[in-house]
């Protein structure tokens, strides 16, 4: 599994890739993934500690 940071830096190039002329655009999709990774990872953690 990935996790936050990884997801990231493939967000990341994928964002930069098509959003060549739009750094913001880009910051946010990398952001916004690595938010997403993260929640899901904290999520699955949780539930792994209360079984």
């Amino acid at each position: 599994m990935f996790g936050a940071t990884e997801i990231g830096f493939i967000a990341a190039s994928i964002a930069t890739w098509y959003y060549r002329s739009g750094l913001g655009t880009a910051q946010a999709w990398t952001l916004g993934a690595s938010v997403v990774a993260g929640a899901i990872r904290v999520a699955l953690l949780r539930r792994r500690l209360k079984d």
